[in-house]
């Protein structure tokens, strides 16, 4: 079927491009006016409603103390000092005064929107139809406040009516201008289409789209058999090639994901040692920052010897290595990588793999539990090799002397003790733990002083014993989020350990205060200070400054390990400042509910 001529085809086609496009000018022209005239007008109303806020706060208060009286005279005031309709609601919606409606006539306004606004501090606005007058307002509310507590809203509205008339108007105009404008342009159009040639125009832009990369463009069909044919070619062509690159995509961005969510850090080099693929991980465990780093030389990139010695064994290597290496730097990092061949489908290599493993946290776990087993091992072997001594000196003999076996019996009770004590620490700090891991730790708000003088006085005796003063400074009306018991025996700890390393007839201060907006708990002795080396492993599981003396005053090594754990549990930290000779402040940071 012959097609038609080309200039009465160009000719429609500018007719179909002109008349909607002014179409959407004149939308988008009446659209805007719109707009602009609504946002004058909402401004108009929150400026109106601002200048009668005191007047409308003031009915609001006098309603509240006076729910009897009448607001009626004060609706009829704003009425007839503006066009607009004011309205004051209470924060349970209660409406208190209408310039246009009986309050008492009016259901509750609480779930209005622009009500909710204005009662969450916010300037609310809305454009909705009203039920009470039958017909569109655009409203504006602000919040009434008396001394920053919001006691009611005020609302101003007026009808849209006079502005849809106006728009009206608009459009009409608009209407006129364009259907004249659409002549002036129609034969424009006719004289215009005589000199172009649109379908081959069209396969000139699909040509430079699909050189672009943009294959999701599709030419449209011509009249002319010719450059319909020719376009049908370019838009199959651009579908194939379009499902082709997609499969690409998808296959590339799922490797991507894969790689991203990995623990393992991935690398993968050509044979040149250029970077192919880096993931985030092998960022992250060897420390390596820049967004650009792929195609450059893993020599560029990473400094460490050890490493770039296992990537020249796996370049070479034809089967899967495994090496390990530790790094120093600020902190000790021990490494697990693996090297393996990449090969294609012809089985010709064409770069290496490494999988790189950090391994740092597993080496300190280990390090850890070694430590734990060692010092748990040592603190109950001590005491039970000197049970063990005096039972066989006894047996040996000794019981005959009755001076003696009392003596070793004595000691041998007394040893017995530390190892009790020892089991009840290691007992309750695992007990602590549990409750650190459980999200149900118990917490409740409580006075902090009362606890703090409850953990006195339990001190009280041991500190009278060692001719030891307790003096306790802290705010009565600071509270926080505590577990009492816990909390208390955390103090307590610390305050048993300032009482054995004070000397007799010095003063120990137990203080409460806010500072930088968190509480702070702070246990002060003038006694024989710790070095500033053992300050950073204070806190640690059996470890002492001085293990002599520590064992000599009956310590089990638990005691401010124990204190950690109680204070994690309530989300706050610990810290201590020392100065040999000087004595120990010992800190207790809690966050302020």
């Amino acid at each position: 079927m012959p097609g038609k001529r080309l200039i009465w085809q160009i000719f429609k086609y500018f007719l179909f491009i002109i008349i909607p496009a002014l179409f959407i000018l004149a939308l988008y022209t009446t659209s805007s006016f719109q707009d602009f005239y609504y946002s004058r007008t909402k401004e108009e109303l929150e400026r109106f409603a601002r200048t009668i806020h005191q007047s409308a706060l003031d009915t609001a208060i006098s309603y509240i103390r006076n729910p009897a009286g009448n607001t009626s005279s004060i609706c009829k005031k704003y009425l007839e000092s503006s066009d607009f309709r004011v309205t004051i609601i209470l924060t349970d919606g209660r409406v208190i005064c209408d310039t246009v409606q009986n309050p008492l006539d009016m259901e509750n306004h609480r779930d209005r929107p622009e009500i909710k606004d204005a009662l969450q501090g916010k300037t609310g606005s809305n454009i909705r139809y009203s039920n009470t007058l039958q017909e569109t307002l655009m409203y504006a509310a602000i919040p009434l406040k008396n001394d920053n507590v919001i006691i009611g809203v005020l609302r101003a509205a007026i009808p849209v009516a006079l502005l849809n008339q106006t728009l009206h108007t608009l459009w009409i105009k608009l209407s006129l201008g364009g259907f004249l404008i659409i002549l002036l342009a129609a034969v424009i159009a006719l004289w215009v289409s005589g000199k172009i040639s649109l379908p081959l125009e069209k396969l000139k832009t699909g040509a430079e789209e699909y050189s672009k990369g943009m294959l999701d463009h599709r030419l449209e069909s011509s009249p002319v058999t010719e450059i319909n044919s020719l376009a049908e070619s370019m838009n199959r062509m651009a579908s194939l090639l379009q499902e082709r690159i997609n499969t690409i995509i998808r296959q590339q961005t799922q490797e991507k994901v894969i790689l991203s969510a990995m623990l393992e850090g991935i690398i993968a080099l050509d044979p040149g040692k250029k970077i192919l693929v880096i993931n985030q991980a092998a960022c992250r465990i060897l420390h390596i920052k820049g967004n650009d780093i792929k195609g450059m030389r893993i020599e560029e990139v990473i400094r460490v010897n050890a490493l770039l010695d296992i990537v020249k064994k796996a370049m070479t290597a034809d089967e899967v290595m495994e090496e390990e290496l530790m790094i120093y730097g600020e902190k000790e990092q021990f490494l697990q990588v693996h090297g393996a061949p990449l090969k294609d489908t012809r089985g010709e290599r064409f770069g290496t793999l490494l999988v790189i493993h950090d391994m740092t946290r597993l080496h300190a776990l280990e390090k850890v539990r070694k430590e734990f087993a060692v010092n748990v091992s040592h603190e109950l072997k001590t005491p039970l090799t000197s049970i063990k001594g005096f039972v066989e000196t006894i047996l040996g003999g000794a019981l005959e002397n009755k001076e003696k076996t009392e003596q070793f019996l004595s000691i041998i009770a007394r040893e017995t003790d530390r190892i009790i004590a020892i089991v009840e620490d290691l007992l309750s700090l695992a007990r602590i733990e549990r409750e650190e891991e459980s999200k149900d730790t118990g917490l409740q708000t409580g006075n902090v002083r009362d606890i703090l003088l409850n953990a006195i006085r339990s001190c009280e005796q041991h500190a009278l014993a060692r001719n030891i003063h307790l003096e306790l400074a802290c705010d009565p009306r600071i509270t926080g989020s505590l577990h009492a018991h816990l909390f208390e025996q955390a103090v307590i700890n610390l305050i048993d350990n300032a009482i054995k390393y004070s000397n007799p007839g010095e003063k120990i201060l137990v203080s409460g205060k806010i500072q930088d907006n968190e509480i702070e708990i702070a246990v002060k002795d003038p006694g024989c200070g710790i070095p500033e080396e053992h300050l950073p492993r204070i806190f640690e599981r059996f470890y002492r400054v001085d293990k002599a003396r520590s064992r000599e005053l009956g310590g089990t090594g638990l005691g401010l390990a124990i204190v950690k754990h109680i204070v994690l549990i309530h989300g706050g930290r610990v810290d201590v400042k020392s100065t040999v000779g000087k004595g120990s402040t010992f800190f207790i940071y809690l966050p302020v509910i």
